[in-house]
């Protein structure tokens, strides 16, 4: 795919140049979807409703943008924790699921999206879900993508 270019732990991201278009799967985690243009990124903000598309529960929206803040991430496997300023986004079903991490999240206009975020981490509380994914929650937290590599790295991330 690419070699990452940029890490930041503190935000919870790695960024990946690659020399293909940016595309992301639209579609169940198993079975019939399709590939969709994303276009440039752009900052979240409050009350944007947004889809996630993660490898285990597939694709799921729409959950709102709520609140920028100071969280502690916890994984669910045996690493260590550690601390994240990210986005968070909540629905009334369930957004994302344990396995979705590094998933997009975007805003869907037709055949394209357009990047927000990816997925970080699910919250607290879960239930079960449809899809690979067996557990999945009603929030996501992700990073902002395009303040991070635009204003504070001053990323040239152009193709």
């Amino acid at each position: 795919m690419g070699a990452i270019s940029e890490t930041n732990q503190g935000h919870d991201l790695a960024y990946v140049r690659t020399d293909t278009v940016a595309r992301t799967w639209d579609g169940p985690s198993v079975g019939t979807g399709q590939s969709k243009t994303v276009t440039p990124m752009k900052r979240p903000a409050p009350g944007v409703r947004v889809c996630t598309s993660g490898s285990r529960s597939g694709v799921r929206c729409y959950a709102t943008i709520g609140r920028f803040g100071h969280y502690s991430l916890t994984p669910d496997y045996a690493g260590p924790a550690h601390d994240a300023t990210l986005w968070n986004a909540t629905s009334s079903a369930e957004i994302a699921g344990e396995g979705d991490s590094g998933g997009p999240i975007f805003t869907p206009m037709g055949d394209v999206v357009t990047a927000v975020g990816m997925v970080s981490a699910i919250g607290r509380e879960r239930s079960e879900c449809a899809g690979v994914a067996t557990v999945c929650s009603h929030v996501v937290y992700f990073p902002d993508i395009y303040t991070e590599a635009f204003v504070n790295r001053k990323l040239d991330l152009t193709q």
